[in-house]
């Protein structure tokens, strides 16, 4: 086994030359507020480095952060602290204005100053056909140029409207792309799909003879402006110095990654090796069991951006921000209030979130991890390659089948299911950890992909597309078994998710839309599937459904190509709608939605990595239990919701004065209830304190406690 937890020391706010990004963010670790969210992202794998004042810019696959030069200190950026998008594919910094601009594989370009963050969503919510992305960054005087598909499209940076756009700036004026962009003396440099050109900010751009062509035989990349000029890559293998002609500096018999200038020196990075050129005479530094894919010259000194160790310091520290092992999760499960990631079939690795931090642990000999599950004083993580390991204890269960795909608890068991061993396609764990095993055959099919239990017992199991696809319902105790399929009225055969609700009812996401089967501990009384129906029509009819999950107060999660939908099982209020503009999830392709049933935080598992979000719900439980009301008291300039935890199911409660006064009642979602501080006219509470009272739905009242709202 090897364990090793991560330490970096995290700032709550960035700090750009002398001021500190806004944006003060009350994230306690243990009592995340409700309506927030958390980025989980994995910062250890850096694409890009730029300095910048007192810092190296740090963009991750899908993170950002940022490294103080001198202290170390390192700050994460991301959508819950305004940036407008994750991913970013470029930046640039200016030193005159003291901002930074971010630009993303989406066209949205962030603009960061000490007034905060500005996002340009012009080019991503424009007609234009084909990839958006912005390929670089340059910052001028009064303007911002971004390097696109496009060419060259220009933003005003006094109102960041964008004003031009150098497209057809080719040979007699062809359109070009634009991948990387540089300023000096007044002049724009672009390497085009067309090669090397360039052309005077002062003069009207948007007429092509206004670009003169360098060269248009070799590639380029690396343009970057140093110490010691305006320098690139040519043909891979050539430094370069630009100006109105281009000059060879050196050449290499290997390709050059990056290159950069100080005073004394150009520094450029090949595959295993940095290389100092330096009046003629050359130095190479050896890059050993790393990767490095950037670099940052700062002063001299270079700071190296990784593949797998974050950036690495002139003084060989490893610096990243605490996060998963990588952003490539396939699937992740909630057990014994702590989150569990997991990775690719060949990783022996795992994650962990204990609602503070990150952890990590390697198991020998276990590979394909892929679910976790409490069970009877320990935890259980199924492998697709080693079996079921007792990881409390730290052993293997004899007896199980070496492929396991999905555990669950149902009945007082452990169950288990193997898409590969035809003899133990689903087995049992009893609390001596004796081992039952049902054959394929037993079962009525192989290939099973996740396990569910209906309010009964009954097992229901999806089947992969490979074995015809579609639901198996089990009652092992009465040796009933049935195949339900789109000839039972399922939407389609192949199933992406299926959950089971509070009501006992099973709800099936597939590709070409939701189906819903109720009482499904009755489901061998030959009950078919239908569509549910919301607002008059049938819910998403015919789009496809991703994912599916029940919170404490039984409301049902669905992720669709349009975001995260959030209904009331009955299908008659839609509570939210998360979209990647109006929150941050990161995208709107979701594999997975964990739920934890204490505190109600939801975890969203995408293409793009992992987020949770509080929701204003949690597992209720038949009498008041520890009992909270947080943030308290209420500092003035918090605007989010005041959450009311450890209710009574479902209880109804009331917000009153001191005097009796009724100011507002809400309605608990499980064992939570969410107030927004507003009364019944949808005003803003006055300062004060105010009690919270407590209803079941028996009628009986309890005293839950007082809130304060400070001026």
């Amino acid at each position: 086994m090897k364990p090793y937890v991560e330490n970096a020391f995290m700032k709550k706010c960035i700090a750009i030359s002398s001021w500190c990004l806004l944006f003060t963010y009350f994230l306690s670790a243990q009592n995340l507020p409700i309506g927030h969210w958390r980025e989980h992202f994995s910062f250890r794998s850096v694409n890009k480095v730029l300095a910048g004042g007192d810092h190296i810019f740090c963009a991750a696959e899908h993170g950002f952060f940022t490294i103080n030069r001198t202290t170390k200190e390192l700050s994460k950026l991301g959508k819950t602290k305004r940036l407008g998008d994750v991913g970013v594919t470029a930046m640039a910094f200016s030193k005159e204005h003291n901002l930074l601009v971010l630009g993303y594989e989406s066209g949205i370009v962030d603009v960061v100053s000490s007034d905060g963050v500005a996002s340009i969503r012009g080019i991503a919510s424009s007609s234009l056909v084909g990839t958006k992305k912005i390929n670089d960054i340059a910052i001028g005087t009064d303007r911002i140029y971004l390097g696109t598909a496009f060419g060259v499209i220009v933003a005003q940076l006094e109102g960041l409207e964008l004003i031009e756009n150098y497209r057809s700036i080719g040979s007699g004026g062809a359109d070009v792309s634009v991948q990387e962009l540089a300023i000096n003396s007044n002049q724009l440099y672009a390497i085009t799909s067309e090669g090397l050109q360039y052309g005077s900010i002062d003069q009207n751009l948007l007429d092509f003879t206004r670009w003169t062509l360098l060269d248009t035989v070799r590639s380029y990349h690396s343009l970057k402006i140093g110490a010691c000029g305006l320098i690139a890559v040519a043909a891979d293998t050539s430094v370069v110095q630009i100006s109105d002609t281009v000059v060879n500096i050196w050449s290499s018999k290997a390709p050059i990654k990056a290159v950069d200038c100080s005073e004394q020196a150009i520094i450029a990075l090949q595959e295993n090796y940095l290389v100092s050129y330096s009046n003629g005479a050359f130095d190479s530094t050896s890059i050993e069991d790393v990767e490095v894919q950037d670099f940052a010259l700062v002063d001299g000194e270079v700071w190296l951006a990784t593949s797998a160790n974050g950036v690495v310091t002139p003084s060989n520290e490893q610096l990243y921000p605490n996060g998963p092992f990588t952003d490539q999760i396939t699937s992740i499960s909630f057990a014994n209030n702590i989150a569990y990631a997991f990775y690719d079939a060949v990783s022996s690795q795992y994650s962990w979130f204990d609602k503070s931090s990150w952890s990590h642990e390697e198991l020998d000999g276990l590979t394909g991890l892929s679910a976790a599950t409490h069970y009877r004083g320990a935890v259980y993580l199924a492998a697709a390659y080693g079996g079921v390991y007792d990881l409390t204890n730290k052993e293997l269960v004899d007896g199980a089948p070496q492929q396991v795909n999905d555990l669950k608890v149902v009945g007082g068991a452990l169950l288990g299911i193997s898409s590969t061993d035809e003899n133990a396609t689903l087995f049992s764990i009893d609390r001596e950890q004796d081992v039952t095993t049902y054959t394929a055959a037993a079962i009525g099919s192989e290939f099973p992909v996740s396990i569910s239990a209906s309010a009964n017992g009954v097992i229901w199991l999806t089947v992969s597309p490979a074995a015809g696809g579609g639901v198996l319902a089990l009652d092992l105790g009465g040796e009933q078994v049935r195949r339900i399929t789109s000839s039972d009225n399922l939407a389609s055969n192949t199933v992406n998710s299926l959950v089971i609700d509070h009501s006992d009812d099973a709800w099936i996401a597939t590709p070409r839309g939701l189906s819903l089967m109720v009482d499904a501990s009755f489901v061998f009384n030959d009950s078919e599937a239908f569509s549910p129906i919301y607002e008059n029509g049938a819910l998403f009819d015919e789009e496809p459904v991703h994912a599916l999950m029940v919170d404490g107060g039984n409301r049902i999660w669905m992720a669709t190509d349009e975001g995260v939908w959030v209904f009331d099982n009955n299908l008659t209020r839609l509570d939210e709608h998360f979209t990647t503009s109006n929150s941050p999830l990161p995208s709107h392709l979701v594999y997975q939605m964990e739920y934890d049933p204490g505190s109600g935080e939801v975890y969203i598992l995408t293409d793009k990595g992992l987020v949770s979000y509080r929701s204003e719900s949690s597992q209720g439980g038949a009498v008041h239990t520890s009992t909270a009301v947080f943030p308290n008291p209420v500092l003035p300039g918090y605007s989010g919701m005041v959450g009311i935890t450890g209710l009574v199911n479902n209880a109804s409660v009331k917000i009153t004065t001191p005097g009796g006064k009724l100011v507002r009642s809400v309605q608990a979602h499980g064992g939570t209830a969410a107030w927004d501080l507003k009364d019944y006219n949808q005003h803003r509470v006055a300062p004060g304190v105010y009690v919270i009272w407590s209803a079941s739905d028996d009628g009986e009242q309890t005293y839950v406690g007082k809130l304060a709202v400070v001026d």
